[in-house]
């Protein structure tokens, strides 16, 4: 049988896992009532439970942490490709540019004159 501290009382467990309508509570001034293995097995549960709450904690922190960092990483992102996405952009129009300056210059009387000199 193992216990959790509840205010003032102990609940005992058939087992870790419980059924609310498995448990029998015994109040705090009943602890002397108890003995030996009992009053160890309900220490270890309370330390068990002090444990788990104080993981539990502990892993809220990092879960929020671990948000923080992504939705940061996120906005750097972001901010990246919207800068690549302009970058992008200007250079489509620099080629589109270029091209139409080619195919201007290739009909254009002075290209056709050197190329036909050659």
């Amino acid at each position: 049988m193992s216990a959790v501290f509840n205010t003032s009382n102990f609940r005992l467990f058939q087992n870790d896992d419980a059924l609310p309508e498995e448990r029998m509570t015994v109040k705090a001034s009943n602890w002397d009532l108890l003995r030996g293995e009992a009053q160890a097995k309900m220490c270890e549960q309370l330390a068990r439970q002090e444990k788990e709450k104080a993981n539990e904690q502990e892993l809220c922190y990092y879960r929020r942490r671990l948000e923080e960092l992504v939705a940061q990483r996120t906005e750097q992102l972001e901010k990246q490709c919207s800068i690549l996405k302009a970058a992008n952009a200007n250079l489509a129009k620099e080629l589109f540019e270029l091209r139409q300056a080619s195919s201007a210059f290739r009909v254009s009387p002075q290209f056709q004159t050197e190329n036909a000199s050659m």
